[in-house]
């Protein structure tokens, strides 16, 4: 009769193993071989607390669909991790295609930098997937530490000369504009070498170190640029882009209104350079009237903007 009992139970335990095999692999997987592998330190100093329409904050690392994927790679980014992982569970079947897809559409995940501070936005994501459910993802920072310091330092230097206590939000982001403006040259190399794929501009025109230290921007360095002045003024703010351009979008007066530097930096024809105010917190509405071909954005990724 023991012999019976033990030889069923032994049966039962084995039953038990087969149908529950995956769920036991997960168990020892996470809690004892990528037990390390899964802790999640808070943010860095850039981290936006903030959350906006389309992509949310979240502490859960595995997710149940494909939305969850987007958020956990955007939390990520967002607290300026250099590098972190998550793990796919056996009940979410498509996880790895899921990732696969997601992470192949390089223009979708680039806009993730539209939503964060400028100093946690990254170049380039290099993704594992191992067999076993982990997602290994390296980020490739914009901005390197000497730049940050660097920049810090200049931001801190340019606030404190030109912005006075008594200054409305709207004056303090017009003397910022004014001022980038002034002291920035269209990168027409840099542009050229986006479009055809070379590299022969000298200056980090697509990065605020373009206008605010080195003279020379492109879309991207103006907007990074303002978008560092707008964060230290702790107003709320993202980078909104359509296909060929992007700007700042920015929260005053109880609404979103857009600011474009490059448009507000026209280069004429005959070599004059100004100052306008075209483009200078204005409604979307009253942008689209002045040029819907630049700013022609996805209006279900950039909510705020059509709020």
């Amino acid at each position: 009769m023991k012999k019976f009992l033990s030889v069923s139970l032994a049966i039962l335990l084995i039953l038990l193993v087969i149908q529950y095999k995956g769920q036991i692999t997960e168990f020892v997987l996470l809690n004892f071989i990528y037990k390390n592998d899964f802790v999640y330190k808070s943010g860095n100093e850039y981290e936006t607390k903030k959350d906006f329409s389309y992509f949310q904050s979240t502490d859960n690392y595995k997710p149940n669909e494909a939305t969850d994927i987007v958020n956990i790679i955007y939390s990520s980014i967002n607290k300026g991790y250099d590098k972190f992982n998550f793990y796919c569970p056996i009940s979410y079947e498509s996880c790895f295609n899921d990732v696969k897809d997601l992470t192949n559409n390089y223009a979708y995940l680039s806009n993730i930098n539209n939503f964060i501070h400028p100093f946690n936005s990254y170049n380039k994501l290099n993704i594992v997937i191992n067999s076993l459910g982990k997602i290994s993802i390296d980020v490739d920072k914009l901005y390197s530490e000497n730049m940050i310091t660097e920049l810090n330092a200049e931001v801190d230097r340019v606030y404190n000369m030109l912005i006075k206590d008594n200054m409305t939000n709207r004056d303090k982001i017009k003397i910022i504009h004014d001022y980038i403006i002034s002291h920035t040259k269209y990168d027409q190399q840099k542009a050229s070498d986006i479009e055809n794929g070379t590299n022969n501009s000298v200056y980090l025109s697509q990065t605020a170190y373009g206008p605010l230290l080195q003279g020379y921007a492109i879309c991207n360095g103006y907007t990074d640029a303002m978008a560092l002045f707008l964060d230290k003024m702790h107003i709320p703010n993202y980078k909104i882009s359509s296909k060929t351009h992007i700007w700042n979008l920015v929260y005053i007066d109880g609404k979103w209104l857009n600011l474009d530097l490059t448009f507000d930096d026209p280069v004429y024809e005959n070599g004059y350079e100004t100052i306008s105010y075209q483009y200078f917190l204005i409604t979307t509405p009253e942008m689209l009237n002045l040029d819907i071909i630049n700013h022609n954005f996805d209006a279900n990724m950039f909510k705020e903007a059509i709020n």
